[in-house]
């Protein structure tokens, strides 16, 4: 793909993002699965278009987000993959690009859906760009515990339920790692650095007294020592605790 291509396609999705109105699913988040992306591939020997095609992927990944005003925690994550693969493949055909990269980039995004994921991988992606799949999947999961999407949904807490409830399952889910299915290795390496940098930042004064006005000082201390064992444990079992 020339590269004029490419950038054109980066724009566009940054540029839909910025229209996204779910404040954890924006440009920012796509960002930073993008960064993700361009850390873990160098790990993994990728082709020039298979890195083109997978940092599409992550731009594109989510821009069905601009679709509705209210999007739901329930509904949302079982179709946002689908259309917006849908929304890559029209943009594509609209603006006239017929680039193998781009077109692979819908297969990926779709190949990662929840639910219908592991059937369209099969039917619609070799071996190889499976792989590719199972890395922009692990992109999307590790921003799960970014510091940046925290914060932000901690600044939602108070108006919307759905975010404190989600926010607490993000530290649960953080004390119940060997759940957490990481399919490439190096995903499975870079989470351990966010996990640490996440709670650094949760131990930080402020951070903390926060926790404990709004959840009470059992829960955060509770969170605060699962999450920290549960580290440990994944730093010296050297990521054996993960599946994939």
């Amino acid at each position: 793909m020339q590269n004029k291509t490419f950038q054109a396609l980066t724009k566009a999705a940054e540029h839909l993002m910025e229209r996204s109105t779910d404040p954890i699913h924006d440009t920012g988040h796509a960002s930073r699965v993008v960064t993700y992306l361009k850390h873990m591939q160098g790990e993994c020997g990728l082709t020039k278009s298979e890195r083109q095609a997978i940092i599409i992927a992550g731009w594109w990944h989510d821009v069905s987000r601009i679709i509705t005003k209210n999007p739901s925690l329930v509904w949302m994550p079982l179709v946002d993959d689908l259309l917006s693969g849908g929304m890559l493949l029209w943009h594509l055909l609209k603006s006239g690009i017929y680039e193998w990269d781009a077109y692979l980039a819908i297969r990926l995004i779709w190949g990662k859906s929840l639910g219908t994921g592991a059937f369209l991988k099969k039917i619609l992606l070799s071996k190889r760009n499976q792989f590719l799949a199972h890395l922009l999947k692990d992109a999307d999961t590790l921003d799960t515990f970014a510091i940046e999407r925290a914060a932000k949904m901690l600044e939602l807490v108070d108006g919307y339920l759905r975010y404190e409830i989600g926010y607490k399952i993000v530290c649960r889910w953080f004390s119940l790692l060997h759940h957490i299915k990481m399919k490439t290795a190096a995903a499975r390496k870079y989470i351990i650095q966010l996990l640490r940098e996440f709670i650094a930042w949760i131990k930080q004064p402020h951070i903390i007294a926060w926790h404990v006005d709004h959840f009470g000082h059992r829960w955060t201390r509770k969170s605060l020592s699962r999450m920290e064992h549960a580290t440990v444990r994944l730093n010296s079992s050297s990521l054996s605790s993960f599946n994939g």
